[in-house]
């Protein structure tokens, strides 16, 4: 299984969301999880698992909880890959941002030339 198809799945992306804010228990992902995708809690082990096979988490034991944690090099592959196609939205933001001064610069002017608004040089 390829890293596009271990981040197919939505339910695998949703737990590394919830991964983002830093290590999570296993407990707490599956109650999440179980109550936005309705799965049971081996359905969520099995993604759980998926994620930590292909290396996109690791795991921790302390004591009876399982504490999981996002690992970024499967992450940083995806990136180098993707990294080819930024070139098409970069091109799109660059414009965006363009038009975007041009708004902001239209939009001052027409307030500075509103009747009745004092002469800021005077």
């Amino acid at each position: 299984m390829n890293a596009f198809d271990v981040l197919g799945d939505p339910v695998r992306r949703r737990i590394l969301e919830l991964l983002t804010d830093g290590e999570q228990t296993s407990g707490a992902i599956t109650d999440v999880v179980r109550v936005e995708f309705a799965l049971s809690q081996a359905a969520v082990s099995q993604h759980l698992r998926v994620l930590r096979e292909h290396g996109f988490t690791s795991v921790r034991a302390e004591g009876a909880r399982r504490f999981y944690a996002v690992e970024a090099g499967p992450l940083s592959e995806v990136d180098a890959w993707l990294d080819r196609f930024r070139t098409f939205w970069d091109q799109r933001l660059d414009a965006l941002q363009t038009e975007l001064a041009r708004g902001r610069r239209t939009a001052r002017k027409a307030a500075d030339d509103e009747p009745g608004r004092p002469d800021e040089a005077a």
